[in-house]
């Protein structure tokens, strides 16, 4: 069982008073967003995140309590390498809605991530764990409530009996866009058995985006309330318990449309100036809004893992950078070739 810091503890509290609050009297008008974003989503798996029984008759789940109630949370383990006492543990990013429906009614997680995590493992050598996010993939819970301190607590505590089922004594996590702000959290909340993080294309100051967010929608954003509601890794970094062997890769592109990389840019260097080893690494993120990291946390999570030198991990980067970019030449080549 984790120790949470006491100021951490005492800004889940307070993130818990105002949540509870919000039900009662309604939302604050800096909330309005994320609470309307959450009744476009729906609660999943509720029997099962109340019952152990019923949670527990599913292979790979955990079954939870926390500070929020209890949670039935999915995972899944790959194949291989068992005797490992350390694991890759990969958080993956939100879900928009247009996907939402699939995700949320699918009990066995994203097909397409587990097998991922398995051509990693069997090449790396490595054991690789994806634990499902809040509301989709088999977990309990509203997705409408990621990032927030509920989402985070649950995977702490999934995170314990993982450990504990499998005989693990540390942990490197990865992540990929919402799932790196929970991996950044985590690191936190002054967990011990991180050896390593890497985190592709976050959000690391969630306040500032969302009073931004805001601002751009004409609203006067409330920042105390936003700072009582959700819980931002970076407001908490001095919590972050201090391991000269554990190394913080944060993974960003500059031109990432979805999550500011001048955040990316300013955690590393503010976990850095509190004397942990962390850097900023460059990549260039898939997709039309240049946002998709995974093809490179997970690599660098499974060297990581290996203990494989720092030097080698930029190698690597710069390496499928360069094949990415000789991918992205052939197919601009073949449409000019069609266009013409």
């Amino acid at each position: 069982m984790v120790r949470i810091p006491r100021s951490t503890r005492i800004a889940l509290l307070a993130a818990a008073s105002t949540i509870l609050a919000q039900g009662q009297s309604g939302p604050a008008s800096a909330e309005q967003d994320a609470q309307k974003e959450r009744t476009n989503f729906h609660d999943v798996m509720s029997a099962e995140a109340r019952s152990p029984q019923l949670c527990l008759s599913r292979p790979n789940r955990a079954y939870v309590t926390h500070r929020y109630g209890s949670s039935c949370m999915a995972y899944f383990v790959t194949s291989g390498h068992q005797a490992q006492r350390q694991a890759v543990v990969f958080i993956d990013g939100d879900i928009s809605g247009d996907r939402y429906d699939k995700r949320a009614s699918d009990p066995d997680g994203n097909l397409t991530t587990r097998q991922r995590a398995q051509k990693i493992a069997d090449k790396f050598k490595v054991r690789v764990i994806v634990i499902s996010r809040m509301g989709i993939d088999g977990s309990s819970g509203n997705h409408g409530s990621r990032r927030r301190p509920v989402e985070l607590m649950a995977i702490t505590e999934t995170l314990d009996v993982i450990k504990s089922r499998l005989g693990l004594d540390r942990v490197v996590l990865a992540g990929q866009s919402g799932g790196s702000t929970i991996a950044a959290s985590l690191l936190t909340l002054g967990r011990k058995d991180i050896s390593c993080a890497v985190l592709g294309s976050g959000a690391y100051a969630l306040n500032d985006m969302l009073a931004t967010s805001a601002i751009a929608k004409g609203r006067k954003p409330n920042r105390e309330m936003l700072a009582k509601t959700v819980y931002d890794p970076t407001r908490n970094i001095a919590t972050i318990h201090a391991d000269p062997k554990r190394r913080v890769f944060v993974l960003g592109d500059p031109q990432d449309a979805r999550t500011p990389f001048a955040q990316q840019k300013a955690f590393a260097a503010a976990i850095a100036a509190r004397g942990h080893t962390a850097e900023l690494l460059e990549v260039l993120a898939s997709g039309p809004l240049h946002h998709g990291a995974t093809a490179y946390t997970l690599p660098v999570a499974a060297l990581c893992a290996a203990d494989a030198p720092s030097e080698r991990i930029r190698k690597g980067i710069l390496k499928h950078k360069g094949h990415e970019i000789e991918r992205r030449n052939k197919v601009k080549s073949a449409l000019l070739t069609v266009a013409r």
